[in-house]
């Protein structure tokens, strides 16, 4: 829990999407988060796993993951979730626009209702396994790290 992933986005998406959604929940995994801080109405919706040791896990049950945070740096859990092959939808912060750029499954947002629309669609029409396996064959690729360190290497050369 920490203000800046956008706990307060996360619970007013909750909210709104559960109203004509009722047959989802939401997973939040991580550490800080009490159960106080999960509105009434919203409780038997939610789930606080806590920290959790196997995340890839978590990532290829869900029908999406739920980007909500303010300002980033480098944010691993699109990586993790995207070649796990899970839908994203997220609001722009740190380097989200770059990772979530080539990824099939992934969404940039700007706004509220906009993240709502994409939610939506997404959990209407969900990707199929095959999409999922693509999705997931091409992200390796983009985000192969020897890449990175390809890169380095002939800045340095420099």
């Amino acid at each position: 829990y920490d203000p800046i992933k956008g706990p307060d986005r996360l619970i007013k998406i909750a909210r709104e999407f559960f109203r004509k959604n009722e047959n989802y929940s939401l997973t939040i995994a991580g550490g800080g988060w009490k159960d106080s801080m999960i509105p009434d109405g919203l409780k038997t919706k939610v789930f606080l796993a806590g920290n959790v040791s196997n995340i890839s896990e978590l990532y290829q049950k869900a029908a999406v993951l739920l980007f909500t945070s303010y300002t980033e740096g480098y944010p691993n859990v699109l990586v993790e979730a995207s070649v796990s092959g899970t839908p994203i939808v997220g609001f722009e912060a740190g380097d989200s626009k770059l990772i979530l750029h080539e990824y099939d499954l992934g969404y940039n947002v700007k706004n509220q209702k906009e993240f709502i629309s994409l939610l939506t669609h997404i959990t209407d029409t969900p990707p199929s396994s095959e999409k999922k396996a693509s999705a997931i064959k091409k992200q390796l690729k983009i985000l192969d790290f020897s890449l990175t360190v390809k890169e380095y290497k002939e800045f340095i050369a420099l």
